[in-house]
């Protein structure tokens, strides 16, 4: 019975490590996983040592309060490693707790090390590239020119496409879900996606309110979405946006999606399933100044959003901090609603993106990849 170990520091990466270990026990019967991950990891199978949401934490100040437990995980995992001698241990990103284990464990592990979705070192600190090509035995990106970043450190790492593609789909038809949730047949559903914690809907509402009242004005057919993450989010959201033409929807991203003539979002992952959805966008995102400051000077590429950043060109108009206002939101909005054109190319570079990132059955070819390389 072969053993191994996986490690899913955050939500996504808990149910991308779910779906390796569901196609992976479907294939082999004689292994077993453990995981530090969450519910979706232990429903696919998994023993799981801890959660990662005892570990998993943003921003300065909540890392240094959460730094003895993460010092002690960090510590309870190598012993564990060292202890149960696992044949093969698979991480997922999430860098700062994955280097500190890997490199305390190379001095004793013999088993294989792969690596499963890069850190953005391509963005800032570049050279953990190095660190990566010492290290790990096989590793996988998930964007198509992550491969070509690590040929620089002539590390020759494998791109199968990316894990949304299977994930991204919408649950109900457009007429379903008009109905359920009250929009009219012939109105314009513009969605906005505020942010997933309360800092950034907090830092974010002033102008998205503005921006909503705006476009109500001028445009009697266009209803919004205001899109939650979940219930303690939603609850926040309805105190800030509630109001006519306005519904708040949770847990129906991407048929909120689906149904949007245009979407609103925050910079992150969600710029990316809008793009796999095929729908035009505009991407915001506000900070405080002093990380702002520290991400000008660290961060190195040009664009902040994952379809811009793929095709390398500005689809996805971006607002960033002081150019984050309800003037220029509306402006971007009114070029989508005038530009028929505009509208047709953005769709057309999005079909293109979306060939980029491979086609569907993503989790069955990485699996077969993670075999070969444990039983090869």
């Amino acid at each position: 019975m072969k053993k191994g170990f996986i490690i899913a520091g955050e939500a996504s990466a808990d149910l991308y490590a779910s779906n390796i270990v569901k196609n992976f026990t479907a294939k082999i019967d004689d292994v077993e996983f453990f995981a530090i991950g969450g519910n979706k990891l232990e429903s696919a199978g998994a023993e799981i040592l801890f959660n990662y949401k005892d570990i998993s934490v943003v921003g300065a100040v909540e890392v240094i309060s959460h730094l003895r437990k993460i010092l002690k995980a960090i510590t309870e995992t190598v012993r564990w490693i060292r202890e149960n001698n696992p044949d093969f241990i698979i991480f997922l990103d999430f860098p700062d707790f994955n280097f500190r284990v890997i490199k305390r464990i190379r001095k004793f592990y013999k088993g294989k090390i792969i690596y499963f979705i890069s850190p953005q070192i391509w963005a800032w600190r570049e050279k953990r590239a190095l660190f990566l090509k010492k290290n790990v035995d096989e590793m996988f990106v998930i964007l198509p020119f992550e491969r070509e970043f690590y040929k620089k450190y002539d590390f020759d790492v494998r791109y199968l496409g990316h894990p949304l593609i299977d994930i991204v789909k919408p649950t109900m038809s457009k007429e379903e879900f008009r109905r359920e949730f009250g929009f009219k047949d012939s109105s314009r559903i513009i969605s906005i996606f505020p942010g997933s914690r309360k800092k950034e809907i907090e830092k974010h509402k002033t102008v998205l309110k503005d921006f909503i009242e705006k476009v109500k004005i001028k445009y009697a057919d266009v209803e919004f979405a205001i899109v939650s993450p979940n219930e303690h989010i939603t609850e926040l959201i309805k105190n800030y946006f509630s109001g006519k033409r306005v519904k708040i929807i949770e847990g129906y991203n991407y048929d909120a999606i689906d149904n949007s003539f245009i979407v609103i979002s925050k910079s992150g992952t969600t710029t990316l399933e809008i793009a796999i959805l095929e729908k035009p966008a505009i991407v915001f995102y506000s900070i405080s100044k002093i990380s702002y400051f520290l991400a000008k000077l660290l961060v190195k590429v040009p664009y902040v959003s994952l379809p811009n950043l793929i095709l390398n060109e500005l689809v996805y108009p971006e607002f960033i901090q002081d150019n984050f206002t309800k003037d220029n939101l509306f402006v971007a909005f009114e070029r989508f609603i005038d530009d028929t054109d505009l509208y047709i190319e953005t769709i057309d570079k999005l079909k293109k993106l979306k060939n980029l990132l491979g086609g569907e059955k993503f989790f069955e070819r990485l699996t077969e990849k993670i075999i070969g390389k444990v039983y090869g």
